[in-house]
């Protein structure tokens, strides 16, 4: 797990000493354990390295293999597996890590040895053979790779804050990428927040040829649902999900040269992974978990600790989160923020990850987008059984304004999926994934019209089954959102995540299983339920899913999060101060629950101040 950068092409004179080091250092905390550069004919690749697997110096990169000459960042699980099967072909190795495994099958089988390989990763190769550049991202999008072009210069980093440290000039904001986070909470690939910068979207490759002609593909799309799948007795489905969950979790627990450690949040999937690591695990595996003790409705603490002491080998360490911890925590985690992402489940994630003493450890994420574990699953569902006449009729019925301050779940629930409610499931699909009301974000000045920026990467959900419903959230909110939380939070603190619900055969035989093997009525992921009853208690087994969070929607009607964003209306110049203050009033008096806008906002405008001050450093 690292931090990379390069730079590529006719222009790479304008890349000097000063900013190949800054760039090292905007990506220090990915790799905190080496850094190294290597130069050759008109390009830069650059490497920081958290060192997981083969901790010898001779693993470091920039990396070569004959022609070929790589940064790589991630883990390749399966390279023992792998490097047996090149070494039957003739293949030598002078390391035991699984880098040099991808180099020598990027070597004799170029980008189809990327179907073989099971993993996380984000590289860029230069062949000296043609010349050429080559850049490729993992099937799920776990590891982010960003890519600034200029006519003359190809440049890439793990973040945005390494390209801006190889950019020649500033980078300007991108205004239709921003109104894609203001409204999704996330700037989604291939779309970056910054001109002239995109995302190579998961299980993609990008070529660049020496005179910077670019070609792209994919090497990997989810396979459709073979049709013998319809026959599998439930029965037989359940014994072939737990055996793949235990030997997806046993992999990524044992190839480490470290300790690996487990995120234990008292939910069901990491639950399920802590499990499963204790049982494999034949040395103690530690499981960290937050407890929020000013906040009991939002404590998962108790159920994580009742689960720990009843298995073996873990030993359990609780973080208390109070409340002024996490706002102190927040101002300093802003400061680090390459781009702006306004999930604020980050902010516990990351106060946890900063109190994690391991290189690696193993989540729980990808789970609720495999087996069908969010509400938005079985609301459009249940929506796609309605005639469109009946969907035309509720529609007549204004929507309550504000779903979220409806005590009674039932009811809450009922009103979401009134305002939801479409003839067409994309646009229904955008509802549920979408934060703010077309009519703020125009008062905002910010682009309301983004279906068409969007809709190829969503259209699938016209069919409104569930299984295409899943394949959507896996290639388009999954990577967007869950995963670029857990990146960033994890490689703040030079920790690599692994997620074990992502492996791709269980990924694949989950969705190609019937429909109600993964939710039948109001059960959700049910296969994975039963598929581990017999380890969990029934309180974690039946819980509610709580999720993440933080109580913004009570910060913004009071407190800190309030008046910092109040202060701030008046000094920016981005936005309207006066619409801000209607929006804040508005949350505050339970007309409208604005709090992710409000705190889509408050994240954009503190990025921004920290680009300016970045730059302002830099210059002097």
């Amino acid at each position: 797990m690292c931090g990379i950068f390069g730079a590529f092409g006719p222009g790479i004179g304008t890349v000097g000493a000063a900013a190949e080091q800054a760039a090292l250092a905007a990506l220090a905390h990915r790799g905190p354990d080496a850094k190294a550069t290597w130069r050759g004919e008109r390009v830069l690749l650059g490497h920081r390295r958290l060192s997981i697997l083969d901790l010898d110096p001779r693993a470091h990169q920039p990396m070569q293999r004959g022609p070929l000459t790589i940064v790589f960042n991630g883990e390749i699980y399966n390279f023992r597996a792998l490097a047996d099967k090149l070494r039957s072909a003739g293949e030598t190795f002078s390391t035991t890590s699984d880098t040099e495994v991808l180099l020598a099958g990027l070597l004799s089988e170029g980008i189809a040895f990327l179907d073989k390989v099971e993993g996380m990763f984000a590289f860029g190769l230069v062949d000296a053979r043609d010349g050429s550049l080559l850049l490729a991202r993992d099937r799920f999008g776990e590891k982010p790779l960003f890519v600034h072009e200029t006519p003359s210069l190809v440049s890439f980093a793990s973040e945005i804050s390494g390209l801006e440290a190889l950019a020649p000039a500033p980078l300007e904001e991108d205004p239709l990428a921003i109104g894609l986070y203001m409204r999704l909470s996330y700037v989604p690939a291939p779309y970056a927040p910054l001109r002239g910068v995109t995302q190579i979207e998961p299980g993609a490759w990008r070529r660049y040829g020496s005179d910077l002609k670019r070609e792209e593909g994919r090497y990997y799309t989810i396979p459709s649902a073979p049709a013998r799948r319809a026959s599998i007795s439930y029965e037989s489905a359940v014994a072939e999900v737990r055996r793949q969950v235990i030997a997806a979790t046993d992999l990524r627990l044992k190839t480490a040269d470290v300790p690996v450690a487990t995120l234990l949040s008292g939910g069901l999937d990491s639950s399920i992974v802590t499990s499963v690591a204790s049982s494999v695990s034949e040395k103690p595996v530690t499981a960290y978990s937050l407890s929020f003790p000013d906040d009991p409705a939002f404590d998962e603490g108790v159920y994580a600790s009742a689960l720990a002491s009843r298995l073996p080998h873990i030993e359990h360490r609780l973080i208390p989160a109070r409340v002024d911890d996490l706002l102190a925590f927040t101002g300093q985690m802003f400061e680090r923020l390459s781009e702006p992402l306004a999930d604020s489940s980050l902010v516990p994630t990351a106060f946890l990850m900063s109190h994690i003493e391991e290189k690696v450890v193993l989540g729980g994420d990808g789970a609720d987008e495999v087996f069908a574990g969010y509400g938005i699953y079985a609301s459009m569902r249940a929506s796609a059984r309605l005639p469109h006449l009946l969907k035309r009729l509720l529609r007549t019925v204004p929507a309550h304004s504000n779903p979220a301050a409806i005590r009674e779940p039932r009811l809450r629930a009922a009103a979401l999926f009134h305002a939801s409610l479409s003839e067409d499931p994309l646009a229904e699909y955008l509802h549920w994934r979408s934060y703010a009301r077309r009519a703020d974000l125009a008062a905002l000045g910010l682009d309301v019209d983004l279906n068409g920026a969007i809709a190829a990467s969503v259209g699938k959900t016209r069919s409104g089954s569930l299984r295409d419903i899943q394949e959507v959230d896996i290639a388009f909110n999954l990577p967007n959102d869950m995963l670029r939380k857990v990146d960033i939070a994890g490689m703040m603190f030079g920790i690599e995540a692994r997620l074990p619900y992502l492996d791709s055969d269980l990924v694949e035989f989950a969705l190609s299983l019937p429909d109600d093997f993964r939710m039948k009525g109001s059960v959700r992921k049910r296969i994975l339920r039963d598929a581990f009853s017999a380890e969990l208690p029934a309180e974690i087994l039946h819980r509610r899913k709580m999720g993440f969070l933080m109580p913004i929607r009570q910060w913004f009607r009071e407190g800190m999060l309030r008046e910092r964003l109040a202060d701030m209306a008046g000094s920016q110049t981005r936005f309207d101060p006066g619409v801000l203050s209607r929006l804040l009033d508005e949350h505050r008096a339970g007309v409208a629950d604005h709090s992710v806008l409000l705190w889509a906002v408050l994240v954009y405008l503190q990025w921004r101040e920290g680009r300016g001050a970045r730059a302002r450093a830099c210059a002097a």
